[in-house]
C-alpha cells in the first residue's frame, strides 16, 4: 500500500485508499492534522505534534516548528529569524541546533513523518513503507531532495514527490473525471505560496503553469502582527518566551479576525506580573498584512502569462492552506480573477486528499486519472562568461527532453565541464547548481 503525505509548515496529514475512496487517518486522539511541532527534551525522545505544540512558549529554544522552510537551504540564503538557533555556515545546508547537536531540516521533518506513519500503521492494522509527499511547486530540486530523505529517514520509500497545488487540483477533480475545465490553484500555507493553472479534461490532470515563493505564508502574517504588538506595547529586546507568547496571540487573533470585526488580544503575565490588553480591527490586520499579501498578485498575473490565458479563461479558483480563510485573501483572489474563489475544498486537507489519490494511481487502486506536471523552475547549464544557458525553460511539461549544440572554446580543448543549474537568474552564479560533469573529447581546432 502507498500512502499519501502533506508535509506541511504548520500541519501534516496522511492519507490512503479504503475500499476505492481516499480517506485521511486520525491519530490516536481522533485527530488528523498533526502539528509540524518536534520538541527535544534533554536526554530524551522527540515528541511530536500537540505535545510538541505545548512546549513553544515553554522551551522555544529547543521546539522546532516551522522547519519546512530551511529544507534544502544553505547556510548563506538562510534570512530566517526563529526562536531556537541556527548553524548558517557558507556552501553548507542550514541545521538546527540543539545543545551540542546539529540536524538537519530534514532529519526534524523525520521525526514528524515517522508519527504520521505509526498513526497509519494502526490505523490501517498492516505495515506502511511507501509514500507519495507533497512539496510546494516552486521548491527547488535542493529542497525536493531534501523532502525525499526525510521520508526515507523516516523508513518510508518516497514513490513520487508530488507539487501541493497539482495535489489540491486532484482532490477537487475526483468527482468532475467526465468534465473539462481549467482550474486556478492559490496555495496560501504556514510558510510557502504557490499558484497554479491546471488543465482538466476528460481525465488527464495536465499543469499549464505554476509560480510562487517559498519564504512568504503565514508565518511572515504573524509575524508583522507580533512586531505591531511590540510597538503598541513599548517591548524592546524580548526574551523568546516573550516572542512566543505574542506570536501565539497574533496567530490567534488573525483566525478570530476571518470571523469577526475585531478582537481583544489578553495577554496575562507577559512581563513577570505584568499583563496587557488591547483590541485589534480587521481593518487594521488588512493595512498590517497587506505588503505580504499584495505580491501574491503579481505572482498570480504571471502565472496567467506563462500559461498564455486572461482571467476570464479561468472557470474555477480553489483556495488551499489555512491563510485563505483570510477576507483580504478571498477579496484578493476575487479581484485579480474576476469571480469569487470556490470554497468547496477543505484548505486544511485537500493537499493531503490529493497525495492519497496520486498514491492510488500509483499502486493501480484508482484509474481513468492521468496526472502531467511541469518543471518549475528553467534547467539549464553554465556557458561562456558566466552565463545562465537554459535548455528546459520553466514551467514545461515533464518528462521533457531538449537539446542544443555547443562547441570548444579555445583551440586544442580536450575537455569540457558542464555546471548544470536550475533557476530563473541571468548570471550561473546566481542559480542553484545541481551538479557538474566533465565530458573528455579529442583536442580539435576552434
Amino acid at each position: 500500500m502507498i500512502v499519501g503525505i502533506d508535509l506541511g509548515t504548520t500541519n501534516s496529514l496522511i492519507g490512503a485508499i479504503d475500499a476505492g475512496f481516499p480517506i485521511l487517518i486520525a491519530d490516536r486522539e481522533g485527530e488528523r492534522l498533526t502539528p509540524s511541532v518536534v520538541h527535544y527534551p534533554a536526554g530524551g525522545d522527540a515528541v511530536v505534534g500537540k505535545k510538541a505544540l505545548r512546549y513553544r512558549g515553554i522551551s522555544p529554544e529547543a521546539t522546532i516548528a516551522s522547519v519546512k522552510r530551511l529544507m534544502g537551504v544553505r547556510g548563506e540564503n538562510c534570512k530566517e529569524n526563529l526562536p531556537y538557533r541556527l548553524d548558517k555556515t557558507p556552501g553548507a545546508p542550514v541545521r538546527v541546533q540543539i545543545e551540542d547537536k546539529l540536524l538537519l531540516p530534514e532529519e526534524v521533518s523525520a521525526e514528524v513523518l515517522k508519527k504520521l506513519k505509526a498513526d497509519a500503521e494502526l490505523a490501517l492494522g498492516t505495515s506502511v513503507d511507501r509514500a507519495v509527499i507533497t512539496v510546494p511547486a516552486y521548491f527547488n530540486n535542493a529542497q525536493r531532495e531534501a523532502t525525499k530523505r526525510a521520508g526515507e529517514l523516516a523508513g518510508l520509500t518516497v514513490e513520487r514527490i508530488l507539487s501541493e497545488p497539482t495535489a489540491a487540483a486532484l482532490a477537487y477533480g475526483l468527482d468532475r473525471l467526465g468534465e473539462q475545465a481549467k482550474v486556478a490553484v492559490y496555495d496560501l500555507g504556514g510558510g510557502t505560496f504557490d499558484i497554479s493553472i491546471l488543465e482538466l479534461n476528460h481525465g488527464v490532470f495536465e499543469v499549464l503553469a505554476t509560480h510562487g515563493d517559498t519564504h512568504l505564508g503565514g508565518d511572515d502574517l504573524d509575524r508583522v502582527v507580533v512586531k505591531y504588538l511590540c510597538e503598541k506595547l513599548e517591548i524592546q529586546d524580548a526574551s523568546p518566551q516573550v516572542i512566543e507568547q505574542l506570536r501565539y496571540a497574533a496567530e490567534k487573533a488573525k483566525c478570530e479576525l476571518s470571523a469577526k470585526a475585531s478582537t481583544e488580544i489578553l495577554l496575562p503575565f507577559l512581563e513577570g506580573t505584568k499583563s496587557a490588553e488591547l483590541t485589534l480591527s480587521r481593518e487594521e490586520l488588512d493595512t498590517l498584512t497587506a505588503p505580504i499579501l499584495n505580491p501574491t498578485r503579481q505572482h498570480c498575473l504571471r502565472v496567467l502569462h506563462d500559461a498564455g490565458l486572461t482571467p476570464d479563461a479561468i472557470n474555477e479558483v480553489i483556495l488551499v492552506g489555512g491563510s485563505t480563510r483570510m477576507p483580504a485573501v478571498q477579496q484578493l483572489v476575487h479581484d485579480v480573477f474576476g469571480k469569487p474563489p470556490n470554497m468547496t475544498q477543505h484548505p486544511d486537507e485537500a493537499v493531503a486528499l490529493g497525495a492519497t489519490i496520486q498514491a492510488g494511481i500509483l499502486d493501480g487502486s484508482l484509474q481513468n486519472i492521468t496526472l502531467l506536471d511541469v518543471t518549475p523552475l528553467s534547467l539549464g547549464i553554465e556557458t561562456f562568461g558566466g552565463l545562465m544557458n537554459v535548455i528546459i525553460p520553466r514551467n514545461m511539461t515533464i518528462p521533457a527532453k531538449a537539446g542544443e549544440m555547443f562547441t570548444n572554446a579555445v583551440a586544442g580543448q580536450s575537455g569540457m565541464q558542464i555546471s548544470i543549474l536550475q533557476g530563473e537568474r541571468e548570471m550561473a552564479k546566481d542559480n542553484w547548481k545541481l551538479g557538474e560533469l566533465m565530458i573528455p573529447f579529442a583536442p580539435l581546432p576552434k
